[in-house]
């Protein structure tokens, strides 16, 4: 049954992903804004990078607010700007589509939580342990909303566009990965939900030009990694 789902939900969204790979970064026209743009983009990308080291002088939210407000400004300005940074609205079709994929996710979820507490069993459940365990109220509000915006600002909307238009699409969907994979190594936390995770979501982007619809699945990835840990951690 969840394979039929999933069958069904990525054949229905493979019929269109072509066509949405024109407008992201076509407003990219000139060859000097191209590399301009996709300059800006690793820019912010190494800036974070030092941010979550703890090497920069200001909060790292600083950084995706920055990241927020120069695309914001982009897609007011620019004629095709939004289209062209992934901000568009997915149509009722490719809504429902999605939603089966994500039901059929959420079962598998559901199913890997049950089989990790099972497992837990017999290994060390101090693995699973979350990094920040002082306010876990506060944790799961960032973790499930706003690091989502703040990592989709950054890594999807304002590297990956330029990048489409300035190295092509597959160069930039291993570039998106390769850095977010980093990202999460200097978290310490290279876990298999993430390193997936790190393949996905730029591949999800690119083909889709949706900037939304990564963040939603950023945020539900979260969401169900943290239901992951409080299962093996309290249940077993």
């Amino acid at each position: 049954m969840v394979g039929r789902m999933v069958g069904e939900a990525v054949g229905g969204i493979e019929t269109r992903t072509v066509a949405a790979w024109a407008p992201l970064g076509a407003a990219f026209v000139r060859r000097s804004t191209r590399w301009l743009a996709f300059a800006w983009g690793v820019l912010l990308v190494g800036v974070d990078f030092l941010a979550v080291m703890k090497l920069t002088p200001f909060p790292r939210s600083l950084v995706g607010l920055v990241a927020l407000f120069v695309g914001a400004s982009f897609a007011l300005r620019t004629p095709g700007g939004a289209e062209a940074l992934g901000w568009r609205r997915l149509s009722a079709t490719e809504r429902r589509q999605w939603m089966r994929l994500i039901g059929a996710a959420a079962v598998i979820t559901l199913v890997a939580i049950a089989a990790l507490v099972a497992a837990s069993r017999f290994t060390d459940v101090s693995l699973w342990h979350a990094r920040d365990r002082s306010n876990p109220i506060k944790h799961a509000i960032f973790t499930t909303l706003w690091s989502p915006i703040h990592e989709e600002a950054i890594y999807r909307m304002s590297l990956l566009p330029a990048a489409v238009a300035t190295i092509g699409r597959w160069p930039a969907v291993a570039l998106g990965a390769s850095v977010f994979a980093v990202l999460h190594a200097l978290y310490g936390n290279v876990g298999p939900f993430n390193i997936f995770g790190s393949v996905v979501l730029p591949l999800v982007f690119v083909r889709t030009g949706s900037l939304a619809l990564t963040v939603l699945l950023h945020g539900l990835g979260n969401a169900a990694l943290i239901l992951t840990n409080l299962a093996v951690l309290h249940l077993v």
